[in-house]
């Protein structure tokens, strides 16, 4: 085999262990997270922004309200 052949698969195998290293890290990594998320929503944590607002209110006078605090604009219409 020549010289240029050895060092082309050399580097070849170089690139798969690398890339195989950066997955499973990255795989370790994502499985950390869960297990960390899965801890603190034991704890009763509030991980969302669902889960911080609640549900939203139907009451028409609120629904008017937050409108015109969100938009500082009043409506005439008559």
């Amino acid at each position: 085999m020549s010289r240029k052949l050895q060092v082309v698969i050399l580097g070849v195998v170089v690139l798969v262990v690398l890339c195989v290293g950066v997955l499973m890290h990255g795989k370790s990594n994502r499985e950390a997270l869960r297990r960390f998320k899965a801890e603190l929503r034991a704890k009763g944590e509030k991980l969302t922004f669902a889960e911080f607002t609640g549900p939203l209110s139907t009451n028409a006078e609120e629904v008017a309200s937050r409108q015109i605090f969100e938009t500082n604009n009043f409506s005439y219409g008559g």
